[in-house]
């Protein structure tokens, strides 16, 4: 049995040791190296030579934490002196603007893991697009998708089965916020089910479903629900039917759209004006769209109300209060699914994206350009700006900064 084997894949050199997998960034004088320990290692014939060449293969593939983290992340900069990490334009220059410290902690936990931080990355591309970016709302959105939830009753029928309270705790402990391969983030919506609608003819009130009576009791033995949850009607817990500015509710398979205060699932829901959402992330309670993680919804989760599945593009955020435990205000987002009941169709992150990967280039190349832009205007430092060609005039930008990222597709 060969004891190291080697491969070129793509950009990469893989392989095994002993058995134990590795692959670490392509280089010609490594590949050789190792291609070299392998046909030695087929040839010896004492154990003590092979494990004086598998020592020395082992040492080959350690990779630096610079190098680990630029071959798993090929536009990540890392700048070892600064401890910092930065992401680069397509013309290979960096942004001035560091990734926040806890985006960099999980970029390391993520390659060091074998985890794909490119989900992660991604987001942080769109929130830079955000046209109220800053860097302290950008630390405040690092801060806010590290957040985690341990679920106790999952923790606790680990335990019961045999696993170690650590590392039930471990394998119970999940992100309050997850990120979608697009670089979505999956949030939450508390909402109210309306039972009534109104008589299209006479205006009059009157139940919404008609449930099913037992005919010898006049109980109710079933409510009549539709079965499917885009069938049924919802609208905001906390602002009711009638309070604060009414949004766009838009079917995301055909377009139609009705402005009023009602949420369903399927539907993109919107405000028309950047005016109406305050961005303000240091008070609660104020104008805009609210989501949030698992943390703010509780204390909203009382009574019938119902718990909505949210994706929200990060470009659309506004306001990040309470230090990241508090609502989301954002400008738009798309609700998926529903705790309540079954869906109808299957609204897959991608479509709500409505981008695809080849794109991600010019994506990145205007989150950096909108970031650089936003920061230099509230300090009036064009420094950063005038090293990545950019100039302070946003008319003079040479990236278009396109805000209908999140606009789902209107094909059917």
């Amino acid at each position: 049995m060969h004891m190291i084997i080697v491969n070129r894949t793509g950009e990469s050199i893989t392989g095994s040791i002993n058995m134990i997998p590795f692959g670490i960034r392509y280089s010609e004088a490594k590949y050789n190296q190792l291609v070299e320990l392998r046909i030695q290692a087929e040839q010896i014939e004492t154990v003590a030579e092979l494990k004086e060449l598998i020592a020395q293969a082992e040492v080959l593939t350690k990779e630096d934490l610079k190098g680990a983290i630029e071959h798993a992340c090929p536009f990540i900069f890392v700048d070892e002196e600064k401890g910092k990490f930065y992401l680069k334009m397509s013309n290979g220059k960096a942004s001035s603007r560091p990734l926040p410290t806890e985006i960099a902690e999980r970029i390391i936990t993520s390659v060091e893991k074998k985890i794909d931080p490119l989900p992660l990355i991604k987001s942080c591309i769109r929130f830079m697009r955000c046209p109220v970016y800053s860097d302290v709302k950008f630390i405040r959105f690092g801060k806010y998708i590290g957040y985690e939830y341990l679920n106790q009753q999952f923790r606790d029928e680990l335990i019961k089965k045999g696993l170690s309270s650590e590392v039930a705790t471990e394998r119970a402990t999940v992100p309050q916020t997850p990120i979608t391969q697009e670089g979505l983030i999956d949030t939450y919506k508390v909402s109210e089910e309306l039972f009534e609608k109104f008589d299209a003819a006479t205006g009059e009130k009157k139940p919404r479903y008609t449930p099913l009576h037992d005919e010898d009791t006049g109980e109710v033995v079933d409510a009549g629900l539709p079965k499917e949850v885009e069938d049924r009607v919802f609208y905001p817990a906390v602002m009711g039917l009638t309070n604060g500015d009414a949004f766009m509710c838009e079917n995301i398979m055909n377009g139609t759209k009705k402005l009023g205060h009602l949420i369903r699932v399927g539907h993109v829901h919107y405000l028309e004006s950047e005016d109406q959402v305050n961005c303000d992330d240091n008070n609660s309670c104020l104008p805009g769209l609210h989501v949030g993680n698992l943390d703010y919804i509780r204390t909203y989760q009382t009574g019938k109300r119902v718990t909505h599945n949210c994706f929200i593009d990060p470009m659309d955020i506004r306001a990040i209060t309470n230090g990241g435990d508090g609502a989301l205000r954002v400008l738009r987002y798309f609700v998926h699914s529903s705790k309540v009941g079954d869906n109808r169709g299957i609204y897959h992150s991608s479509r709500y994206a409505a981008y695809t990967d080849e794109r991600w280039d010019q994506l990145r190349d205007e989150a950096i350009a909108n970031a650089e832009l936003k920061q230099a205007e509230i300090s009036g430092d064009i420094t950063a700006l005038e090293e990545l060609g950019l100039t302070f005039d946003k008319s003079s930008i040479k990236v278009e900064i396109d805000t209908t990222i999140a606009q789902p597709s209107k094909k059917k």
